[in-house]
């Protein structure tokens, strides 16, 4: 059987790792004997450092990141030294640290020639393989170490001494190899970002170990080429769209696409990693995701950090031969460059990505609107591609996927340059697991939905009588319109309501794509059920009648208006303080809300329009408007009174 072959069997009829692996190492044994035999061999040769050199004398932007690298590298020098320090059940923030400092030390040794920065990359990685061990019961541990000292092992192999290897190469082979034969481990075929970190890191230590230590270097390799197919097809099937949100996306996708590089760069062959088409659409997504103001739209185990600059899509945009992948982050990185070097570990590895500013000229701009499928379903619109545009985007799927909350139908919006309608994200794992809370429990009475920001309540969907969408309710885009001034999508979240409604549809629309719109019709519900709607602001919110209120952030200014229900009003609650001893202030937070009881026959239907400017309503014409049903069937009026 050939290794691709193998490969396909293996991920798509459950066809034995054995097998596989075995054509894969023999595969790798036939490749090894034209692999680079010196160091460097991970991601670089010696020749790079030398191109990277002149090219960084020519580029301005190159020029100021490789400043930004050696300014961090500096900071580096007196850092405290790196300890065994395990909070909770993770050492994790080590791991990182210690990847951060070796790639930001050696990179900046190798620009500069400074012999500072090589002795305080030795001293740290030394410290590292001094732990007994590298914490394996949480193995992401073992896997971002494990990248930190093959890389030290393998970009400095020429500054350190016989005796340093000596140390590193054990450390790799008894700390990072040798825990992950434990049988059972559940990561090994994981189809999340464990997989990808874990195999990614331990590959990293092959391929640096792979002259001294061939037999386990090949072992090591075939088990990550097998499995991480595995987590490149379930994680971003069909078409790319990540389920665990934007940054996790961010962390699985960053060690795959080291996995591919290092590959390539070692053996002249990526064993078809890079052909995965999951995978590489997932670059369409990322670029979708990040809102005009720079933050990702954080439904999940998300956060909205600001800017959201992934450095593994700058490889997507070298890689498939398309600039325009990263217009966006390019604005971004030029505007935080120094202190994403400071927070972001992986940052040096821009500079091996970034290409040529000749290369920078985008000649294909990005579709405006953007739909994926898959285990959480995603849909954004929005007006243009500048950092004022208007964006929506809605999320449906399920709250029972990794990493899931409760926040089908949930939404965020943005204009002139604000975030209106935003998710409150992830808190902090380590605190909650503190507190005993079974985090990762996701049956319908699991301690996850006790948090506030998990729960329904804390996202900008609708509640029924105070109770939780159901775990196990699957939430469908059902229609996703690109209309040129009035896009849509509409979300059936009737799963997530079994018991509660037989029927709740939620519709987003764009109006002349520069007012949100958010239908929701419902049915079946018990007459005087109380529905509940809200969403998540950081404005300060003025009631300025029952059913209009007044929207002010950074200097800008937002309607938000109630049409539907007649007689329905507008309420605010402020949600900046912990609701439980366990749960995260949520600083200068409130929620725009209004409760609306169901009429005796249990129908009942909402709109919210969120105006950004004077949005002519022609509020009778929006009330005759056809139901949100009418709309996946192509009855959506063209303005209908906007």
């Amino acid at each position: 059987m050939g290794l691709l072959a193998g490969m396909a069997l293996l991920v798509t009829t459950g066809h034995s790792a054995g097998t596989s692996e075995d054509a894969i190492a023999a595969e790798l044994v036939a490749r090894a004997a034209v692999a680079q035999p010196s160091h460097p061999r991970l991601l670089v040769t010696a020749d790079t450092w030398r191109t990277l050199r002149l090219r960084t004398a020519s580029d301005a932007r190159l020029q100021r990141a490789a400043a930004a690298v050696q300014r961090a590298a500096d900071a580096c020098l007196t850092a405290p030294p790196l300890t065994r320090e395990v909070i909770g059940i993770r050492l994790l923030h080590v791991s990182r640290e210690a990847l951060h400092r070796t790639l930001t030390l050696a990179m900046a040794y190798h620009l500069t020639g400074d012999d500072r920065y090589a002795h305080r990359a030795a001293r740290d990685l030394l410290e590292v393989c001094a732990f007994t061990d590298w914490n394996p019961s949480h193995f992401l541990d073992v896997g971002e170490m494990t990248l930190a000292v093959a890389i030290g092992y393998d970009w400095l192999y020429a500054q350190l001494s016989e005796p340093e290897r000596a140390v590193l190469r054990r450390a790799i082979l008894d700390k990072g190899f040798a825990p992950s034969w434990t049988p059972g481990l559940w990561w090994v075929r994981a189809e999340n970002n464990w997989n990808q970190v874990c195999h990614g890191g331990l590959a990293a230590g092959a391929i640096a170990l792979l002259s001294e230590e061939p037999e386990q270097a090949r072992r090591i390799l075939a088990r990550a080429i097998a499995c991480v197919p595995v987590a490149m097809q379930a994680g971003y099937a069909p078409d790319g769209a990540y389920p665990e949100g934007a940054i996790y996306w961010e962390y699985g996708s960053t060690f795959n696409v080291l996995l591919v590089a290092m590959l390539e760069q070692a053996f002249g062959f990526d064993f078809g990693l890079g052909a995965q088409p999951e995978f590489m659409a997932s670059a369409d997504y990322v670029c979708h995701v990040t809102g005009p103001d720079g933050g990702a739209f954080n439904y999940a185990d998300s956060v909205s950090t600001r800017p959201f600059v992934p450095l593994a899509l700058f490889w997507f945009a070298q890689r498939l031969g398309r600039p325009e992948l990263v217009a966006v982050q390019r604005r971004l990185l030029d505007a935080d460059m120094d202190r994403l070097a400071l927070t972001d570990r992986c940052f040096p590895l821009l500079l091996l990505w970034l290409q040529d500013e000749t290369a920078w000229t985008v000649s294909q701009a990005l579709p405006l609107d953007w739909s994926g499928g898959g285990l959480k379903p995603v849909a954004m619109h929005r007006s243009d591609w500048s950092s004022r545009a208007c964006y929506a985007a809605i999320v449906a799927g399920t709250p029972g996927s990794s990493h899931g909350h409760m926040d089908l139908g949930g939404f965020c919006f943005a204009a002139d340059g604000v975030r209106w309608a935003l998710d409150l994200g992830m808190q902090d794992y380590n605190r909650l697991e503190k507190m005993n809370l079974k985090l990762w429990d996701r049956t319908q009475s699991g301690d996850r939905w006790k948090i506030f920001r998990y729960a329904t309540q804390g996202h900008n969907t609708l509640t029924i009588d105070g109770v939780d969408q159901r775990v196990d309710g699957v939430a469908t885009i059902v229609r996703h319109d690109t209309n040129a001034m009035a896009p849509f999508t509409v979300v059936d979240m009737s799963p997530a309501y079994r018991g509660q409604a037989r029927r709740v549809i939620r519709g987003m629309r764009l109006c002349g794509r520069a007012h949100l719109l958010v239908a929701d019709d419902l049915d079946g519900l018990r007459p005087g059920a109380a529905v509940r709607w809200a969403m998540n602001t950081r404005a300060t919110v003025k009631l300025v009648a029952s059913d209009r209120a007044e929207l002010a952030q950074d200097g800008q200014r937002l309607v938000a208006r109630l049409l539907a229900p007649a007689g329905a009003g507008w309420a605010v609650q402020d949600v900046s303080r912990p609701v439980q001893a366990w749960d995260e202030p949520n600083p200068g937070v409130s929620q725009l809300l209004c409760t609306v009881p169901a009429p005796a026959d249990g129908q009942l239907r909402i709109r919210v329009l969120l105006d950004t400017g004077d949005a002519r309503v022609d509020e009778e014409a929006v009330a005759a408007w056809p139901s949100v049903m009418d709309w996946i069937g192509g009855r959506c009026p063209a303005q209908g009174g906007l």
